[in-house]
């Protein structure tokens, strides 16, 4: 008898169930038994715990069988129920300890999830907090969403803040390479107790608020750095911020020089608004980074690097940006 795809080893089974999407995988989980544990594993694989999603990666996709029957139905309802905090917060919570619950039964789809999507104004809250300190050996990345209501934090339906979140955690996630962080104007300490619980990270992504905040004409009012020490971060090879912001430039050169193996960088810059001097703390920085391969960044602050590193345009490949509208 010839052999057939369930013949195939278990590595190979992942491997091929990894190009499917969420919606695929759980066809293929309900309607063949020997694939069930490949096409479940690679399902859990990214664990979108989005509300806003509307893809087949989002919430409503994530759960099997009718083990969460009652969270299955509950997730679409708040959809329709956002905009109330107190009724909304609860639920959520419900619901992210009922996941934890699922996950803790299923050691194998525990084992499978390397990364987790959330909105920073739903789902931040003790369950994740656990789930998060479990995965600490194994999730690779991490994303925190933007909030939907970033104008009116007061609708926020998380329970704690992302400082809080990270503070609160007694492991580090030392499997993590990749994290994501929306910040408001308390950024610091938020990025700080971030990259204390994520040592081994080699790219970094930061979006302030303001970008879906009525657009890029909001200006968010960031606090002014202080004099604080940053984490090392030794395995740092790429950082992109979606919207550069001066109070930001002490820090980023700081993480920059303690890693120094930075090759990568993508300072977005949508309405053409940072335009710092040569003597910017950053651009001193780049000035000096010989390990850098590509940057993204947009012509003022280009112009200020290219007077001190004058060979800047043929040492790396450079992409300027061009902002969407000049302030």
């Amino acid at each position: 008898m010839s052999p057939t795809i369930i013949d195939l080893p278990e590595e190979i089974l992942l491997c091929i169930t990894s190009y499917l999407d969420r919606s695929a995988c759980l066809s293929l989980a309900t309607t063949c038994k020997a694939l069930q544990p490949s096409a479940e594993s690679s399902a859990w694989t990214h664990l979108n715990l989005s509300l806003y999603g509307s893809d087949q990666s989002s919430m409503g996709n994530i759960i099997f069988g009718k083990q969460l029957k009652d969270a299955r139905g509950t997730w679409p309802r708040l959809l329709s129920t956002v905009s109330f905090p107190c009724a909304t917060s609860f639920r959520v919570t419900n619901l992210m300890a009922d996941i934890r619950i699922l996950l803790y039964a299923h050691p194998r789809w525990l084992r499978s999830v390397r990364t987790i999507s959330v909105d920073i104004d739903t789902v931040i809250n003790e369950p994740l907090q656990e789930l998060l300190v479990s995965l600490s050996g194994s999730l690779n990345e991490l994303e925190f969403k933007p909030p939907y209501h970033p104008c009116y934090p007061n609708l926020s339906c998380s329970q704690m803040s992302l400082t809080q979140l990270f503070e609160g955690m007694d492991k580090q996630l030392t499997s993590l390479r990749r994290l994501h962080l929306t910040l408001n104007n308390k950024w610091q300490d938020t990025v700080q107790a971030a990259l204390l619980c994520a040592p081994m990270i080699t790219c970094l992504k930061l979006t302030p608020e303001s970008i879906y905040c009525g657009g890029w004409e909001k200006k968010m009012f960031f606090e002014e750095p202080d004099e604080r020490e940053w984490p090392r971060l030794p395995h740092l090879r790429r950082i992109e911020v979606e919207e550069m912001y001066e109070q930001m430039a002490s820090m980023l050169a700081s993480l920059i020089q303690t890693s120094d193996q930075v090759e990568h960088l993508i300072l977005g810059d949508p309405v053409g608004r940072w335009a710092p001097k040569s003597e910017n703390p950053l651009i001193q920085q780049l000035s000096r980074l010989d390990s850098l391969k590509t940057l993204t960044i947009s012509a003022r602050p280009l112009e200020a690097l290219a007077a001190i590193r004058k060979d800047i345009m043929t040492e790396i490949e450079v992409k300027i940006l061009d902002p969407v509208n000049e302030c």
